[in-house]
C-alpha cells in the first residue's frame, strides 16, 4: 500500500469537498524503494512529496466524497513534512531529524567597578569611622616653690675708693721732620784742558787733600791762562761765580801746578772773584763748589773735615791768602756735608 494520498488544499471560494472514509488500516506502508545515495560533494534540493496516483491493490477503493462530517471537534492537523536526510549525516533519509538543542541564554556578568574589582552591584562597604580624638589632659602647673624666708636686707657693695684720675694717654710724637733733600749732584763739568806745560801727568802720592782757591780775576780771563804755556800754573777745576758752572782742565789723575809741594796729595779748585770782594761767593757758587767737593771726597775716600778740605793760605810753604776773610767756611761745610 502506497503513502495516503495529500490533502487537497481548497480552492479560495470553492466549498470544501466532503471527505470520505478512512483508508483501511492494513499495516505500515511499505517503504519505497532506495535509491542511490546523494553525492556527498553536492547537496540534494529538497525534493517535493510524489503527486498522488492510483491506490495500490490490496485495499478497498475509497468511496465517493460524500458530505462533509459534521464539526465534533478541532480538525486535525496538517501532515508535517519531513526534510529528506542525507546519507553524509548516517540516517536514512526519511528519518526524522532531531529538533534543535535550545541554544543557551547568554549570561550577563555584572558590571565591575574598576576602582575595586567588584561587580556593579556589589554596595560599597560602610566608610571607617572618624578616629576619635581623646580630649587633651589640662596642662599641669608646678607648685610655685615657696619663697625664701626674709632675713636682713642685703647691703650694696660700698663703691671702690676713688684713686687720681685717669691721665689721658698723651699724644703720639709728632713725625721727626724729613731731612732736606739731598743736593743734586752737581753736572758733569765741561772739559777744556790746560796746556800739558802746565802740569804734571800722573802722581807721586795718593790722593788726601782738596785745596780751595780764589782766582783774583774773572772765570773766563782764568781759563785762558791755564791753557797759556808760559802761565806755568793751573788747577783741576775752575767755578763761576754768577750760576756755579764748573769747567774741568786737568785730570784727577794727574798733578796740576796750584800749590806747591802739596800738589802731588791734592785737588785744586779755583774760584772767580777777589778776596776783598765777598759780592763774588754768591750761593750758587757755594752749593756748586760743596756739591764737587763732596763727590770728590765721596770718590777719594778724603775726610770732610776742615784738615782735609784747607785753603790756599793753610799749606805750609807758600805766600798766598786766599780765600780769604769773606769766604764763609761754615756755609761751605755745611753743604759739603749734607
Amino acid at each position: 500500500m502506497g503513502p495516503a494520498p495529500a490533502p487537497e488544499t481548497p480552492t479560495p471560494g470553492q466549498p470544501p469537498a466532503p471527505a470520505g472514509p478512512p483508508p483501511a488500516n492494513d499495516g505500515p506502508p511499505a517503504p519505497g524503494p532506495a535509491g542511490p545515495p546523494p553525492s556527498a560533494e553536492t547537496p540534494t534540493p529538497r525534493q517535493a512529496p510524489a503527486p498522488a496516483g492510483p491506490p495500490t491493490t490490496g485495499g478497498p477503493a475509497p468511496a465517493p466524497a460524500g458530505p462533509p462530517p459534521a464539526n465534533d471537534g478541532p480538525p486535525a492537523p496538517a501532515p508535517v513534512e519531513e526534510p529528506e536526510r542525507h546519507a553524509a549525516d548516517g540516517l536514512p533519509a526519511d528519518t526524522p531529524a532531531p529538533p534543535p538543542a535550545p541554544a543557551p541564554a547568554p549570561v550577563e556578568e555584572p558590571e565591575r567597578h574598576a576602582a575595586d574589582g567588584l561587580p556593579a552591584d556589589t554596595p560599597a562597604p560602610p566608610p571607617a569611622p572618624a578616629p576619635v580624638e581623646e580630649p587633651a589632659a589640662p596642662p599641669t602647673e608646678a607648685p610655685a616653690p615657696a619663697p625664701p624666708p626674709a632675713g636682713p636686707p642685703a647691703e650694696a657693695p660700698a663703691p671702690p675708693p676713688a684713686g687720681p684720675p685717669a691721665e689721658a694717654p698723651a699724644p703720639p710724637p709728632a713725625p721727626a721732620p724729613a731731612p732736606p733733600a739731598a743736593e743734586a749732584p752737581a753736572p758733569p763739568p765741561n772739559f777744556d784742558p790746560a796746556d800739558p806745560a802746565n802740569y804734571t801727568p800722573g802722581r807721586s802720592a795718593p790722593i788726601s787733600q782738596i785745596v780751595i782757591h780764589v782766582t783774583q780775576g774773572s772765570y773766563d780771563s782764568t781759563i785762558n791762562w791755564f791753557k797759556n804755556p808760559d802761565a806755568e800754573v793751573s788747577a783741576h777745576y775752575v767755578v763761576r761765580s754768577a750760576d756755579g758752572e764748573v769747567t774741568q782742565m786737568v785730570d784727577d789723575g794727574d798733578t796740576a801746578w796750584h800749590v806747591g809741594n802739596g800738589n802731588p796729595t791734592s785737588i785744586g779748585i779755583e774760584h772767580e772773584g777777589f778776596v776783598d770782594d765777598p759780592s763774588y761767593f754768591t750761593e750758587e757758587m757755594y752749593r756748586s763748589s760743596a756739591s764737587l767737593t763732596r763727590s770728590l771726597a765721596d770718590k777719594y775716600g778724603i775726610p770732610k773735615d776742615r784738615e782735609h778740605i784747607v785753603g790756599h793760605a793753610e799749606v805750609p810753604g807758600n805766600d798766598h791768602t786766599d780765600p780769604g776773610p769773606n769766604w764763609d767756611w761754615d756755609k761751605y761745610m755745611g753743604y759739603v756735608n749734607e
